[in-house]
């Protein structure tokens, strides 16, 4: 579990689900500012608007996919450093390699557990801060 609130981090959630952006907010909120959107549309906006420290995104949404996002996120400059973990309710490891193929850093399957996404998270933001030092 996290040990220190890490307020200087902020993460953007992207999911069409409100329970889903309501409950990931409420676990993440805890340790880290959070932003919202609603669409991969709206969240690449967002992304480039904040440049968050993380970014939690649904696979399958209206406008544009967690994929397209995941995309155009990691190639353009300002956003390609940026850690991006898919969230999806796919099964399949055709789906779960195009995710990766593509850039994301994790992809976790819905339903998931609060403390593995959690730890999974504080674990990106280690291992970025040991490449970066």
């Amino acid at each position: 579990m996290i040990d220190v609130y890490e307020d200087d981090k902020v993460v953007l959630i992207v999911d069409d689900n409100l329970d889903v952006v309501n409950y990931v907010s409420d676990v993440l909120s805890k340790f880290y500012k959070v932003i919202t959107a609603e669409n991969g549309k709206t969240g690449i906006k967002k992304a480039l608007k904040f440049i968050p420290d993380l970014i939690i995104s649904d696979v399958m949404m209206p406008e544009k996919s967690g994929i397209d996002l995941s995309a155009e996120l990691k190639n353009h400059n300002q956003t390609s450093h940026i850690p991006i973990i898919l969230l999806t309710a796919k099964l399949g490891g055709k789906d779960k390699l195009e995710g990766m193929k593509i850039g994301a850093d994790d992809y976790i399957t819905k339903p998931f557990d609060s403390e593995y996404l959690l730890t999974r998270i504080e674990n990106l933001f280690k291992n970025r801060k040991k490449l970066a030092t």
